[in-house]
């Protein structure tokens, strides 16, 4: 004991000269400094040098500054957590990633909405385990600042736009029903994103996304949105409310209301097998309300032929036909409520909102995205190519064997 505290003594000068010598030198060295970049919206960390950071507002000209970072860097992912913004700037950057094969990645804890996730749509490899939100398409006055709507040309090529593009990047149809169906925010259930996935477990693409995770873990600030971030409806573009369309009209308040449905064939349900020939339309009413059998009618102007009904159980879309209800408590109330005439077997030629339709669509998808879209006043679906073909207008129908056609009531 004593022998080790003659030791220390001995040794306690030279351990003070010694600490005071390495905290010199320490002070002396450089401080480590990593050099972080931007690129409009982008932030580039030389830490994680195959990565981009997506956190700024989206705006015009980011798609220039994203050329110049992949000039820059050999980029392999984009982190996708901004809000959004620019909505064509969102597109035409998916367009890049997706031509430059790069993958894009959304961590969990980060959000990714609006243009943001049109853009992740162009990843090569694409993974979402944050949220990912999408909404129709708004357009900012910018004398104002205030949201406001598009003309209806100018939002018609909006809607083709972005569904052309997205249709280039492997986007499933169940996506624009939620774009087009909602004005408020749709986030993206964890079994929706899983259909959303592009080669998640590609091994390079997994590196890539344990790299990127590891380093926000550590570091996450890299992944704060700036203090400008938008709200995420900033920039994008919105379709305008569309009116009721011309020809069909929603069933009567009220039984005792009169009510003629044009463009409208009730068919089937028919009292005579041949009809009434030559008759005008007020004799084709007449007839039915004097008739105890007759529930309803349509009327074929053209040929101006009558056909009485003993009941309504299903509805066609007619053009030149205009059908009435006599007795309601022989009516199917649910067809009434569908929200499309449809008909078999003809198309409804041009007015299309998007030129070359919408691919691999079933029928029920190709209702639905037009239902949620207020610029879609009807559609033509191609079965055998499941081809679907959203319309802003409701043209001639014409005969297509396979086809079926809807018109919005």
């Amino acid at each position: 004991m004593q022998t080790w505290q003659v030791l220390d003594k001995g040794w306690d000068g030279d351990v003070m000269r010694f600490a005071a010598f390495v905290a010199l030198a320490v002070s002396a060295l450089p401080t480590a400094t990593f050099s972080k970049t931007w690129y409009g919206s982008f932030l580039f960390d030389e830490r994680v040098p195959a990565a981009l950071f997506l956190t700024g507002e989206i705006r015009q000209g980011d798609s220039f500054e994203l050329r110049e970072a992949l000039r820059d860097h050999e980029i392999s992912i984009v982190i996708m957590g901004s809000a959004g913004g620019n909505l064509y700037e969102g597109l035409q950057m998916g367009s890049i990633l997706r031509d430059k094969g790069i993958s894009t990645f959304v961590p969990v804890g980060v959000n990714c909405e609006s243009s943001c996730a049109n853009m992740f749509f162009g990843g090569m490899n694409r993974k979402a385990l944050g949220q990912l939100g999408v909404h129709q398409f708004y357009r900012v006055d910018s004398a104002n600042g205030t949201v406001a709507a598009e003309a209806e040309a100018t939002a018609q090529y909006t809607m083709a736009d972005v569904i052309g593009v997205m249709n280039e990047l492997s986007t499933p149809p169940f996506v624009y029903e939620k774009m087009l169906g909602t004005t408020e925010m749709y986030y993206f259930s964890d079994d929706e994103k899983l259909k959303l996935d592009i080669n998640p477990t590609d091994p390079t693409f997994l590196e890539l996304q344990n790299q990127t995770t590891n380093f926000i873990s550590a570091n996450p600030d890299v992944v704060l949105r700036p203090a400008s971030a938008p709200s995420p409806v900033s920039e994008d573009a919105r379709l305008p409310e569309a009116p009721a369309p011309a020809g069909t009209n929603p069933p009567p308040s009220s039984p005792e209301v009169p009510k003629v449905f044009e463009s409208t064939d009730f068919f089937g349900d028919d009292l005579f097998p041949k009809g009434l020939r030559n008759v005008s339309l007020f004799e084709c009413q007449s007839a039915c309300q004097n008739d105890p059998n007759c529930a309803a009618w349509s009327y074929v102007h053209a040929t101006q032929w009558c056909w009485p009904k003993a009941g309504v159980s299903n509805i066609s879309y007619g053009v030149g036909i205009s059908s009435g209800v006599v007795d309601w408590t022989r009516v199917d109330q649910s067809i009434l409520d569908r929200p499309f005439l449809e008909v078999t077997a003809i198309d409804l030629p041009g007015n299309d909102l998007l030129p070359k339709g919408m691919p691999y669509t079933t029928l029920d998808e190709c209702r639905s995205a037009c239902q949620a879209a207020d610029s879609c006043m009807a559609f033509t679906w191609v079965g055998k190519q499941n081809m679907c073909f959203p319309k802003f207008a409701v043209g001639q129908p014409t005969n297509f064997l396979g086809a079926i056609s809807g018109v919005k009531q």
